[in-house]
């Protein structure tokens, strides 16, 4: 009788166990809001008086331009951008929020670009609660400035400033999806929204 006393109560607190790591791990994973969508819109394009959204459903031709450009296939089947224009219905700029799936959960990228297709500006806007910490490392080490300026043309090491070393592991991992983030909204703009300013 004491043997079984003791085991149903070693099951029972290794089910206790099993549910409070299940419970921390679905705390860690779950995604949570960095910074609103609307607000990055609105600090990226500060000139524009107007703004506008042009959805994009991506056709088999715009996934195999952008695979065969980007040496990625995209996870997503639609993307919206986000454009202002000033007074004089001119262009001032556009947002892409681009969304990457990685082992640790969902990651959203605000991407803001110039009129010629540069990145201005760069905001993590969603992430799991286990990741904040690593992006606000990556964040304090200057990650998002080293990619400002940077356009289809110049893609070929926004991270040469930036080592493991410098940020640890999960920094350094998270790091590389932001910019891989960057990298894939430089070419969804140049190959999907370019086009239709002509």
């Amino acid at each position: 009788m004491k043997t079984l006393i003791r085991n149903e109560a070693f099951r029972f607190g290794l089910a206790v166990l099993m549910f409070l790591s299940a419970n921390a791990y679905a705390q860690g994973s779950r995604t949570i809001r960095l910074a609103r969508q609307g607000d990055v819109i609105r600090k990226s394009l500060p000139n524009a008086t107007n703004f506008f959204v042009k959805k994009i459903i991506l056709s088999d031709h715009d996934k195999a331009k952008i695979k065969a450009q980007g040496s990625f296939s995209p996870q997503v089947s639609q993307l919206k951008f986000f454009y202002g224009e000033d007074a004089a219905q001119q262009l001032v700029g556009t947002v892409l929020f681009n969304r990457m799936i990685t082992s640790n959960g969902p990651v959203e990228v605000g991407i803001a670009f110039t009129p010629a297709g540069t990145v201005s500006n760069v905001v993590v806007t969603r992430a799991t609660a286990r990741m904040k910490p690593w992006i606000e490392t990556a964040i304090g080490e200057g990650v998002l400035k080293n990619l400002i300026g940077i356009g289809s043309d110049d893609l070929s090491n926004p991270m040469k400033n930036v080592s493991e070393s410098d940020l640890g592991p999960h920094a350094y991992h998270m790091a590389k999806i932001i910019t891989a983030a960057v990298i894939q909204g430089v070419v969804y703009y140049d190959i999907l929204f370019k086009p239709l300013q002509r």
